[in-house]
């Protein structure tokens, strides 16, 4: 008869507030020791990378809209300024560009 091999893997009981040993079936050998599903390490080392590459995509994105939301007062002075010198220099409603930019300084003020 085949021995049931016990998980190798040492749980803290904050009841108890001792470790002891998991009580699951050591499924998985790895070094020599016997792991369940729950506690293989293999198994958790993978689950980590994945969290790791979604928390630091995550991380990423929040950084680029940070960078942005920081350099927005700043780009929305910068294209004022733009549009009072082409208003000067002779700028109509009639050139498309002179036009998107007046439509995005109103969109930035929140007036469109």
């Amino acid at each position: 008869m085949a021995t049931k091999l016990q998980c190798s893997e040492s749980i803290y009981d904050s009841y108890t507030m001792r470790f002891h040993r998991c009580s699951r079936s050591g499924s998985i050998e790895r070094d020599g020791k016997h792991y369940c599903k729950r506690h293989d390490p293999v198994a958790i080392a993978e689950k980590r990378k994945a969290k790791k590459e979604k928390d630091d995509q995550k991380w990423n994105a929040n950084c680029a809209k940070w960078r942005l939301d920081g350099a927005a007062p700043k780009l929305l002075a910068a294209c004022k300024s733009a549009a009072s010198l082409l208003r000067r220099l002779g700028g109509t409603n009639h050139d498309p560009e002179y036009t998107e930019l007046l439509e995005a300084i109103a969109e930035a003020e929140g007036k469109k």
